[in-house]
């Protein structure tokens, strides 16, 4: 791809591409954020169970979950940008198709659209920050990118409040599909008006068949560190999701709250998300141990998590519980996401295919998190139930934070180039 000379010094993070492709995350998010806010609306009409609305919220997640690597070795090879692009027209075809449904078959259909466009909206836009930073900036661009996801549900929180009442879900559902195609329209301005840092440029790289990307997927596949912070952001991502997913509906028929105000304590949470992540990638960069970071961040997430979700505490109690669930909460896909530089320099893959595996094991953590919550509501015969999944998140994360690979550099001055 050509790109006129860029208005930007190529020695210096350009930010204003950093910031669409946050933005670009930011839509992304919106698709999960829409879906929890307008839940118990959507069981009322298409009367879906518990368990069924668990896996409509899962779906989300579907396309990560199962094709995380796959789509980041394919970012890797046709580009972030026409990556993401596809993905954010995936998200806009299936948020304005949702509405159109009459039935549950043909909503679930328009959310696997869904479902593939946010995995490739994930996965590309972490190669193009890259592409577009340098040093220290590269890691806190990293940190800002991964306050996509409470930043889409926020917003999507706060587009409820104001048109659910007057518009209902399908209202909500066109502007959560309309926003993505503002996202794409200028992503794909800017990136092509501006050229990657120089220390990025690669060349491009031959067709294969398909055998043969299977063949260099599996030879490619990044190393033990990669897996274990994977699967630890996969344990983050089943006990976020429950408890966020589940949010306004546990305040509607639990702390006796009116949908609006349900929602607006979502999107609130969902805010409160953001300086953990800020924090979390800044105090990484300024030498802070990964380790460390995480374990408090998952300690302070199983206590407040299951405060929350349990009734036997009083309504102020689980409401202060919850925010802190969410506000430490950031800290720890803040650490990992910003670590993707250093553990695509230390596994020597590309920084794609590193994010796609790591998105991968939060897909599988966001698709069995709210299904697992779901059962245990189910075999409780209450909310409470899904509090064991929080701390069992929790416990496993800090076994597999203790294992020897993973330790990991600290910060690392000039990551590898993004691939």
């Amino acid at each position: 791809m050509s790109h006129p000379e860029s208005r930007s010094n190529p020695d210096r993070t350009n930010w204003l591409v950093v910031s669409a492709a946050c933005a670009a995350g930011v839509a992304a998010a919106l698709q999960i954020g829409k879906a929890s806010a307008a839940l118990p609306l959507l069981r009322a009409e298409f009367d879906a169970g518990v368990a069924a609305a668990s896996w409509y919220l899962a779906l989300a997640s579907l396309g990560a979950a199962i094709f995380g690597a796959v789509l980041g070795l394919m970012t890797t090879r046709i580009g972030g940008l026409r990556a993401g692009v596809v993905g954010l027209a995936l998200l806009a075809l299936g948020s304005l198709l949702g509405p159109l449904a009459g039935t549950w078959t043909p909503f679930i259909f328009a959310r696997l659209l869904e479902a593939v466009g946010m995995p490739l909206v994930v996965v590309a836009m972490p190669a193009l920050i890259q592409s577009y930073s340098i040093g220290r900036a590269r890691v806190m661009a990293m940190g800002f990118w991964s306050a996509w996801l409470p930043l889409g549900v926020a917003l999507a929180m706060g587009l409820s409040v104001v048109m659910l009442d007057q518009w209902g879900w399908r209202g909500l559902y066109i502007a959560c599909g309309v926003l993505p195609l503002l996202s794409l329209a200028a992503l794909f301005v800017l990136v092509r008006t501006h050229a990657p840092l120089p220390a990025a440029a690669r060349a491009p790289e031959p067709v294969e068949s398909a055998s043969g990307a299977v063949q260099r997927l599996l030879r490619h596949m990044p190393g033990a560190t990669v897996q274990i912070y994977g699967g630890v952001f996969a344990l983050f991502s089943a006990s976020y999701l429950t408890v966020q997913g589940f949010l306004p509906s546990v305040a509607v028929e639990t702390l006796s709250m009116s949908i609006t105000n349900a929602t607006l304590l979502g999107g609130a949470s969902a805010l409160l998300v953001i300086p953990g992540n800020l924090v979390g990638s800044f105090l990484l960069s300024r030498g802070v141990s990964a380790r460390l970071l995480l374990r408090f961040g998952f300690v302070v997430m199983g206590v407040s998590g299951a405060t929350f979700l349990t009734d036997l505490f009083a309504p102020a109690l689980r409401i202060a519980a919850g925010c802190t669930f969410t506000a430490v909460a950031g800290v720890v896909p803040g650490v990992i996401w910003a670590l993707i530089p250093q553990l695509t320099a230390q596994s020597r893959r590309g920084s794609s295919l590193t994010a796609g595996v790591i998105y991968q094991y939060a897909g599988v953590g966001q698709l069995l998190g709210p299904v697992l919550g779901g059962l245990a509501v189910q075999l409780a015969g209450g909310w409470s139930g899904s509090a064991f999944v929080v701390l069992a998140a929790s416990g496993v994360a800090m076994l597999l934070i203790a294992l020897p690979h993973a330790r990991i550099m600290t910060v690392v001055a000039e990551a590898a180039p993004a691939r």
